[in-house]
């Protein structure tokens, strides 16, 4: 927690907030898809709302993700004198993001497997009210290949857990991010450097294959840039790299020029007020930025379970305005207290390191006692 009121503190507090919010404004948006959108529909006021939110909150978390992986990525170099040491980075990413992900991907099959056997709407009906004008999903289904390629973070289990594919951009940018510094930032073997060099241009080629891939990386480098500019000052030449930067969102995104252009300038006047204008410390917020990864990556199947037992109990009655709206109150406050729960033993990263770093040391000495 962060108790000091130091402006630094303050400020690393705001980047708390903003990841706190932007993961709340996901969690609401997709309640109200899951248990409000079949009553009211596409097209909707509530509709447009829900999803403009969501997106501008998705994009608040490339950019903050960009940030924070160059700061760390920056400390590292600087407490090696110049050399990034990629296994600590790469260590400290697994440490972060596959403990919440295998909890995802437990509780996603639990909730396949409660569905299934308690013959619940969402496996052989489909997911909702025979009333309703829209469903979040129509039947989940899940496979051994999907949790398969969920483990590998290459696109699984999408149709349960819509959430995860930003998560597996991410991973594919803190691995592009990695062999970057790691091209620059490896010592002074000229074949290391070639080695990794290629070994970039090639996993460039095989994940960034057309334009509009390049999408969402682009908001992930935006954070790089925000933070390279703080730390340097603003500059003639911050002002290119953020019209250049913007030029190639414009591009990967025609078909949404306005609504590019208002997130590019939303955004990064929430960073410039995030950094300029500390707020005090608030513990309901602090508290939810400490559980915001797994709060995005837990809570969809968790709702879409609320939803098909809601719509189980009242399969022959239409329910009432109250009963849907106190329905859907219990059910997103019990996703949240159950995230609020178990994330502290997922979230614990510096502990999953160590006993990382432990494992890998009793191997290393049983295969030197075997040699």
């Amino acid at each position: 927690m962060f108790i000091c009121t130091s402006s630094v503190s303050m400020k690393t507090i705001n980047l708390d907030y903003l990841r706190a919010i932007a993961a709340l404004v996901v969690f609401f948006s997709h309640a109200l898809q899951i248990f409000w959108l079949p009553v009211v529909g596409l097209g909707s006021f509530l509709h447009h709302f829900c999803h403009t939110l969501s997106e501008s909150a998705v994009l608040v978390f490339f950019v903050l993700s960009g940030y924070v992986i160059t700061f760390s990525m920056n400390k590292n170099i600087y407490r090696n004198n110049g050399s990034l040491i990629s296994s600590e980075y790469f260590l400290h990413r697994f440490a972060r993001v596959y403990p919440p992900l295998l909890l995802s991907i437990f509780v996603s099959i639990a909730v396949f497997l409660m569905l299934q056997l308690f013959n619940l709407p969402g496996y052989e009906a489909p997911l909702g009210l025979p009333r309703d004008i829209y469903h979040a999903r129509e039947y989940l289904r899940i496979s051994v290949f999907e949790v398969a390629t969920a483990l590998a973070m290459y696109g699984g289990l999408l149709e349960i857990n819509g959430p995860l594919w930003s998560l597996y951009i991410e991973i594919r940018m803190y691995l592009l991010a990695g062999l970057f510094a790691m091209v620059f930032f490896s010592g002074n073997n000229l074949f290391k450097k070639f080695v990794l060099f290629l070994t970039l241009c090639i996993f460039i080629k095989l994940v960034f294959s057309s334009v509009a891939s390049l999408y969402y990386p682009c908001w992930w480098l935006l954070g790089t840039l925000i933070y390279v500019v703080k730390r340097e000052a603003f500059k003639f030449q911050s002002a290119l790299f953020f019209g250049l930067l913007f030029a190639v969102l414009v591009l990967t995104n025609k078909a949404s020029i306005t609504s590019t252009t208002l997130n590019f300038i939303v955004i990064c006047t929430i960073f410039i007020c995030a950094f300029r204008y500390p707020l005090s410390e608030n513990r309901l917020l602090i508290n939810t930025a400490s559980l915001s990864y797994t709060l995005y990556v837990l809570h969809f199947p968790l709702l879409l379970l609320g939803y098909s037992l809601f719509s189980y109990f009242y399969q022959m009655a239409e329910p009432s305005l109250l009963v849907r709206i106190m329905s859907s109150v219990s059910m997103t406050g019990l996703t949240y207290i159950i995230v609020f729960r178990l994330a502290p033993y997922v979230e614990n990263v510096h502990w999953y390191q160590r006993v990382i770093l432990s494992n890998i040391r009793k191997i290393k000495i049983k295969l030197k006692a075997t040699i």
